[in-house]
């Protein structure tokens, strides 16, 4: 099945996407890359000061779980959540932007950090063989449709983002 999707049907199929997130079901969140020249790392890699660039405002399809409530630890209640956000990749790639791990997001009023990313959601199954042209169809590259990640709640004290939002 995969040999017969066209640039046409490709086109056809990311701009039914594309109106889907962006004008049905219209759900945005705020995502805060780590700046990795002002953020300082230890010998792992690891920082417990991590600066954010400005937050950039992008609409993603979210499934998320029931919030969870634990007191076990006798300081008051931790509250979780995990999340599960598909974002449009020609959307992100608009704007310049891939999310990774330990990057966070803002999603109904609360914060989140990036802890997983699926980067193989493609159509028709159509998989890479090179991924510096990944939409050329000529050549049988790859034809990618979605970034999916993995997020889970973090506590708003430890993260230092800036409130702007691009």
């Amino acid at each position: 099945m995969a040999l017969f999707v066209k640039p046409k049907d490709y086109a056809f199929f990311q701009g039914i996407n594309r109106e889907l997130v962006n004008d049905i079901i219209d759900t945005s969140v705020v995502i805060y890359a780590v700046d990795k020249e002002s953020t300082t790392s230890n010998l792992y890699g690891e920082s417990t000061d991590k600066i954010f660039l400005p937050g950039l405002k992008v609409r993603a399809l979210i499934e998320h779980e029931a919030e969870m409530t634990d007191e076990e630890d006798g300081f008051g209640p931790n509250v979780y959540q995990n999340l599960r956000i598909a974002f449009h990749r020609e959307t992100l790639k608009e704007k310049n932007f891939y999310p990774e791990r330990g990057d966070y997001l803002k999603w109904n009023a609360s914060y989140f950090e990036i802890g997983g990313i699926e980067d193989n959601q493609l159509v028709a199954g159509r998989q890479f063989e090179d991924k510096t042209e990944p939409t050329d169809l000529t050549n049988g590259f790859g034809l990618p449709h979605s970034i999916i990640c993995t997020a889970f709640m973090v506590d708003k004290s430890v993260i230092n983002v800036r409130n702007e939002v691009s």
